[in-house]
């Protein structure tokens, strides 16, 4: 198997396993110290969530159009 193939399997395998750990971990840890499932962030810090999402989605369109998602992937795999 090459390294490009062998990227597309893993990279996407190790990002859900993080994501899907990380959402089990904040999960416990709301039970664990009580915390409420809405934190009632102020107006303002929402919109500065909002604008780094923006900015997030616009920077991954950006990229998407110069590089092919298998080669992000594979950089990914290399780089890790």
């Amino acid at each position: 198997m090459g390294l490009r193939q062998q990227a597309l399997i893993v990279v996407p395998v190790i990002i859900s396993a993080l994501a899907g750990a990380f959402g089990v971990l904040g999960y416990f840890m709301e039970i664990a110290f009580g915390m409420p499932s809405r934190l009632g962030m102020p107006p303002a810090l929402r919109g500065v969530g909002v604008v780094m999402l923006t900015l997030g989605f616009l920077f991954m369109g950006w990229l998407f159009r110069y590089r092919k998602p298998a080669e992000i992937i594979a950089s990914t795999y290399v780089t890790m």
